[in-house]
Protein backbone atom coordinates (compact mmCIF):
# COMPACT_ATOMS: atom_id res chain seq x y z
CA UNK A 1 0.00 0.00 0.00
CA UNK A 2 2.50 2.37 0.88
CA UNK A 3 4.23 1.97 -2.84
CA UNK A 4 0.83 2.36 -4.52
CA UNK A 5 0.67 5.85 -2.28
CA UNK A 6 4.48 6.71 -3.20
CA UNK A 7 3.47 6.08 -6.59
CA UNK A 8 0.12 8.16 -7.14
CA UNK A 9 -1.98 5.02 -8.25
CA UNK A 10 -5.44 4.79 -7.70
CA UNK A 11 -6.01 1.19 -7.50
CA UNK A 12 -4.37 -0.99 -5.00
CA UNK A 13 -4.58 -4.74 -5.82
CA UNK A 14 -5.61 -7.32 -3.30
CA UNK A 15 -2.92 -9.25 -2.61
CA UNK A 16 -4.13 -13.00 -4.02
CA UNK A 17 -7.21 -12.13 -5.39
CA UNK A 18 -9.34 -10.68 -8.20
CA UNK A 19 -10.01 -7.46 -6.66
CA UNK A 20 -8.33 -3.91 -7.30
CA UNK A 21 -9.65 -1.56 -4.49
CA UNK A 22 -9.78 2.50 -5.31
CA UNK A 23 -7.34 3.67 -2.53
CA UNK A 24 -9.20 7.21 -2.87
CA UNK A 25 -12.79 5.65 -1.89
CA UNK A 26 -11.41 4.38 1.18
CA UNK A 27 -13.57 6.50 4.17
CA UNK A 28 -13.65 5.44 7.47
CA UNK A 29 -17.35 5.48 9.31
CA UNK A 30 -17.34 5.75 12.82
CA UNK A 31 -14.77 3.80 14.75
CA UNK A 32 -14.63 0.63 13.11
CA UNK A 33 -16.41 0.58 9.73
CA UNK A 34 -15.26 1.61 6.44
CA UNK A 35 -16.89 2.51 2.70
CA UNK A 36 -15.48 1.50 -0.37
CA UNK A 37 -15.36 1.03 -4.34
CA UNK A 38 -13.89 -2.19 -5.23
CA UNK A 39 -13.21 -3.40 -8.89
CA UNK A 40 -14.26 -6.68 -9.33
CA UNK A 41 -13.15 -7.58 -12.81
CA UNK A 42 -16.67 -6.60 -14.23
CA UNK A 43 -17.61 -3.07 -12.69
CA UNK A 44 -16.86 -1.18 -9.69
CA UNK A 45 -18.89 -2.09 -6.70
CA UNK A 46 -19.29 0.20 -3.44
CA UNK A 47 -19.23 -1.56 -0.50
CA UNK A 48 -19.11 -1.43 3.33
CA UNK A 49 -17.01 -2.90 5.91
CA UNK A 50 -17.24 -3.58 9.91
CA UNK A 51 -13.08 -3.90 10.72
CA UNK A 52 -14.50 -4.84 14.42
CA UNK A 53 -17.06 -7.68 13.79
CA UNK A 54 -14.89 -8.82 10.32
CA UNK A 55 -18.25 -7.97 8.50
CA UNK A 56 -18.29 -7.49 4.77
CA UNK A 57 -21.19 -5.71 3.52
CA UNK A 58 -22.84 -6.68 6.81
CA UNK A 59 -22.09 -10.37 6.67
CA UNK A 60 -19.28 -12.73 7.00
CA UNK A 61 -17.09 -12.68 4.12
CA UNK A 62 -17.99 -15.82 1.89
CA UNK A 63 -14.70 -16.75 0.61
CA UNK A 64 -10.83 -16.08 0.88
CA UNK A 65 -11.07 -13.76 -1.90
CA UNK A 66 -13.99 -11.63 0.16
CA UNK A 67 -11.90 -12.03 3.63
CA UNK A 68 -8.70 -10.39 1.64
CA UNK A 69 -10.67 -7.45 0.91
CA UNK A 70 -11.92 -7.02 3.98
CA UNK A 71 -8.50 -7.14 5.47
CA UNK A 72 -7.21 -4.62 2.77
CA UNK A 73 -10.33 -2.29 2.93
CA UNK A 74 -9.51 -2.04 6.83
CA UNK A 75 -5.84 -1.54 6.56
CA UNK A 76 -6.07 1.63 4.26
CA UNK A 77 -8.89 2.94 6.51
CA UNK A 78 -7.23 2.21 9.93
CA UNK A 79 -3.88 1.24 9.57
CA UNK A 80 -1.94 -2.18 10.48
Amino acid sequence: MDDAIEAEVTTITVPDTSYELYYPSVAPEGPYGVSFTVNTGTSAVEMTADCQEGLLDGRVPQTAEEAQLLNAACSVAFGE
